[in-house]
């Protein structure tokens, strides 16, 4: 199977009408053709969603980052993630691996937001960061004084983040995508 394809844009904001050019044996391209077209809208989709929020976000007079917070597809995480950075958004993390993150049942079984984040530095060392997972305005602030390095203001909607943004400035990763599996 030898399949030439020649790529006319890689990545980015343009809109264009002809990707890419695929030439081949007519069996393997019809094999081909239905996956390929599935990932490039798919990817299309998030990029643009993404810039379209990160738009609204600016216009509002956001300034933290518009970070894509929820789960990718089984299987499809660098194709999602990549068309969110292409789309203007911040990586959340890569993988469960890239960060710490305190939910409610964590600060729970410590007693307090402020002994959650304390006890986390105290075994995850200087160099990881740590995020807590916020349901209030009240909780925000005490995690971004014990310390935080990131505070989720978790399913807050658009308005109630604008309304509060000035509090918390470049430490919230704005939930914006969600993917359903």
């Amino acid at each position: 199977m030898i399949i030439d394809c020649k790529y006319f844009v890689c990545s980015g904001p343009e809109v264009v009408t002809i990707t890419a050019v695929v030439r081949g044996p007519a069996r393997d391209l019809l094999l081909g053709e239905r996956p390929a077209l599935n990932c490039l809208a798919r990817a299309s989709g998030i990029a643009t969603r993404c810039s379209r929020l990160q738009s609204i976000a600016k216009a509002a007079g956001w300034h933290g980052e518009v970070a894509g917070t929820r789960k990718t597809t089984p299987g499809f995480r660098l194709v999602e993630k990549y068309a969110m950075l292409v789309g203007g958004a911040s990586m959340h993390r890569q993988d469960l691996s890239g960060m710490v993150m305190l939910k409610d049942n964590h600060v729970w079984a410590s007693g307090s937001i402020t002994k959650a984040v304390k006890e986390t530095r105290s075994v995850c060392g200087f160099s990881s960061k740590i995020e807590v997972e916020c349901q209030s305005t009240a909780e925000g602030r005490e995690a971004a004084a014990a310390g935080a390095d990131v505070v989720m203001l978790d399913n807050f909607t658009p308005e109630v983040q604008h309304l509060r943004h000035t509090n918390f400035c470049y430490f919230i990763a704005f939930p914006i995508l969600q993917f359903k599996t």
